[in-house]
């Protein structure tokens, strides 16, 4: 991803595919992580050296891993068709680097995260990849798989499953449920069937 030629949203390109507003989106969160690294690189230094300010601007940043995760978000959410595939694996990238376990491979979305510019930005994206057909609510969810709604919750609080705000309602993937239930049924043994 160094070169130039390998991003798929290169700066000349960018302003043609991508809104500005979009852009003022993803660029606020770039700067905005960009100052925390700063501070996590100050806290974790040696006593004895001494964190050097980088200055970055927007543009540049949009190069980095990161911004091009977040412009592959910004372009679903705008509207325009981009491989459901990929639009996930950028999706995971930039939670995992924004919101990551450094002790594990997990991320925990913080409380009320749909309300955030990310959070929206994300929920924009998913619902141009999802139809409702595609999706469950919760109730419709728990009650497919013959859980409690604490159960649920439980599920996409640890990860397991993703939560779509789906014009402000939360939902569930259809697919993700009908998989759990699918390994559900098949731990389940069957009930013994009476001989006449």
């Amino acid at each position: 991803m160094d070169d130039p030629q390998e991003l798929d949203y290169s700066p000349d390109w960018i302003h043609l595919r991508i809104r500005s507003y979009m852009l003022q989106i993803v660029d606020a969160i770039l700067l905005a992580e960009a100052g925390r690294m700063w501070e996590r690189m100050r806290d974790i230094l040696p006593s004895t050296k001494k964190a050097t300010s980088q200055s970055w601007t927007s543009e540049e940043l949009r190069t980095s891993r990161l911004g091009q995760a977040l412009l592959t978000i910004a372009d679903c959410a705008d509207g325009n068709f981009i491989e459901a595939e990929k639009v996930h694996r950028s999706i995971k990238r930039a939670a995992r680097m924004l919101y990551g376990d450094p002790q594990s491979e997990n991320y925990t979305l913080p409380p009320d995260f749909h309300k955030t510019e990310l959070g929206q930005l994300f929920h924009k994206a998913y619902s141009h990849l999802y139809t409702s057909k595609d999706l469950l609510t919760a109730k419709q969810a728990y009650s497919l798989l013959g859980i409690a709604r604490q159960t649920l919750y439980e599920r996409r609080d640890r990860g397991k499953l993703t939560s779509i705000y789906w014009y402000g309602e939360l939902r569930f993937l259809r697919s993700e449920i009908e998989a759990w239930k699918s390994q559900r049924d098949q731990r389940q043994p069957e009930a013994p069937t009476e001989e006449a």
